[in-house]
């Protein structure tokens, strides 16, 4: 008997919580020999809770490390041990270095990188039994940080969050004009080369362009925010000049209207609903999307358009709301006209084609600048994460269905809820969410897909308005589609957690290496 499969489930995982070093070392990890840098001296080695244990005949002493540097150390993160006295020794390490143990300690941080301010997961060591008290000399190493390149890596994805390759990528920067083109995977595509500030454009066939800037630094590798294309909607109205014409959303939730005399003849137009997690840029920090669409129309209109946008929820007295449009020259939101609220409505009106948000405030303490119209809209600043600080809690709908060859049948939205308990958070905070796909086929296969990961942005709008909650609203789908005569279960995953560094390996023309485990 095949049941109902229940392939969708939502996992919160929390990362928790300068000079470059000198020193190096060659170490033999399971086989695989890393060259280390010494980085003992921008991190501080914390034991705990040592004690005896009976049953076994050792000693148990959890060990820590945490970075009181600027720079990320990149795993292989190694604990090693220079010296010892009242013990035997350490027992069963990783790996030895002639007489000396260590420990390969990468698993208790994020991404394998210790981040500044980080604090690793706690560590067990066992000890050999001597007389008195055992006390430990130690040093630790990680991966030397990448000399002499400015880069940035991200993973080109569709609106849902999921892989999309082969999307063309546009760069300015300090060397002109590049052009790239994500791998035909899992989207992977590593930008920039030279220090300096960098802009990106990502485009791709029958999908709206989506743009990521940043500026580069010598010897780093920047995580980009994975730039979420959205499908354009395809059904294009011809308008006619003498009646005007009306636009609708496939969501039913914007409505775009020109007047009797306000387009050109053999104007053409298409609609394309947004959401808060696939804008064509991000907001700036403070401001959460109610609505936004993009209006794709040729030849450009004469006259402005009037545009009703309708609400999930009533926008109280004290609110600030805007429409905000996206300047490709200037990368910034510029603040339109005012709007007139009514109810569950808005009404404004809109210049041309373009990408469109109506956009609410925060409350204070993190409320932005009121925007000023034909000015760019103005955010705040973000505070520096600590998950340490962090509660979580989120939900699935539906958290199971039957199986389908339909896409939307198998979309579920999930919501996950985070509280800052050290203080506000304002919107435009980044999560990461790093995602892994099982099948269970009917004829006892099992397929594994390659892991992916998605960043999620955290807004105050919709949510429950405390100053230090965040929510973030997504999509899951899983990438390949089945019929319930072929799949038994299938279960999609999210892990969500707080971005970490670039934990990979920069190869060069002179070689590299590249380990794990």
């Amino acid at each position: 008997m095949n049941h109902a499969p229940r392939f969708l489930q939502l996992v919160l995982l929390l990362a928790l919580a300068s000079g470059l070093p000198a020193a190096a070392r060659t170490l033999n990890l399971r086989g695989v020999t890393v060259e280390l840098e010494d980085v003992t001296a921008h991190v501080d080695v914390y034991y705990r809770s040592m004690r005896f244990n009976r049953a076994a005949n050792v000693w148990n002493v959890e060990v820590l490390l945490s970075n009181k540097s600027s720079q990320t150390f990149s795993g292989p993160l190694v604990y090693y041990v220079a010296g010892f006295t009242n013990t035997t020794g350490p027992l069963q390490p990783d790996g030895r270095d002639g007489t000396r143990p260590f420990y390969d300690l990468s698993a208790t941080v994020a991404d394998g990188a210790l981040d500044p301010r980080e604090v690793s997961l706690p560590y067990t060591l066992s000890l050999g039994v001597s007389s008195g008290a055992p006390q430990l000399s130690a040093l630790v190493f990680a991966r030397p940080p990448p000399s002499g390149v400015a880069l940035a890596v991200t993973r080109t994805l569709n609106d849902l969050g999921q892989p999309l390759s082969g999307v063309t990528v546009t760069e300015l920067g300090p060397a002109g004009t590049n052009t790239f083109t994500s791998d035909p995977v899992l989207g992977f595509v590593t930008l920039g080369q030279s220090p300096g500030a960098y802009a990106w454009r990502f485009s791709a066939p029958n999908h709206l362009p989506v743009w990521r800037w940043h500026t580069l630094g010598t010897g780093t590798v920047q995580r980009i925010a994975p730039p979420r294309l959205t499908p354009r909607n395809t059904n294009v109205t011809l308008l006619n000049p003498l009646d005007g014409g009306a636009l609708i959303s496939s969501d039913g939730g914007t409505q775009v209207r020109f007047a009797p005399g306000t387009i050109l003849p053999a104007t053409t137009a298409g609609l394309t609903p947004l959401h808060g997690q696939a804008l064509p840029a991000p907001l700036p920090p403070g401001w959460s999307p109610l609505n936004a669409f993009w209006l794709e129309i040729a030849p450009a209109p004469p006259a402005p358009a009037q545009v009703i946008l309708q609400l999930e929820a009533a926008v109280g007295p004290a609110d600030t709301v805007a429409l905000v449009r996206w300047d490709e020259a200037s990368l910034r939101w510029v603040a339109q006209q005012p709007i007139l609220i009514s109810g569950l409505s808005v009404t404004s009106s809109v210049p041309g084609g373009g990408a469109y948000a109506l956009v609410m405030g925060d409350a204070p303490p993190t409320a932005p600048p009121v925007p000023v119209p034909g000015q760019p809209l103005v955010g705040v600043a973000l505070p520096a994460l600590n998950a340490t600080n962090f509660t979580a809690g989120g939900r699935v709908t539906p958290g199971a269905t039957a199986a389908s060859r339909v896409a939307e049948l198998v979309t579920a939205r999930a919501v996950v809820n985070l509280t800052n308990r050290a203080g506000p958070l304002p919107s435009g905070v980044e999560l990461q969410a790093d995602l892994t796909e099982t099948y269970q086929l009917n004829n006892g296969t099992r397929r594994f897909l390659p892991r992916y990961e998605a960043f999620l942005t955290g807004y105050q709008r919709p949510g429950d308005a405390a100053p230090a909650t965040v929510q973030a609203a997504f999509s899951l789908r899983p990438l390949l589609l089945f019929g319930h005569e072929e799949l038994t279960e299938a279960t999609v995953r999210a892990d969500v957690l707080t971005p970490g560094a670039f934990a990979g390996a920069v190869l060069t023309p002179e070689g590299g290496q590249l380990a794990h485990e």
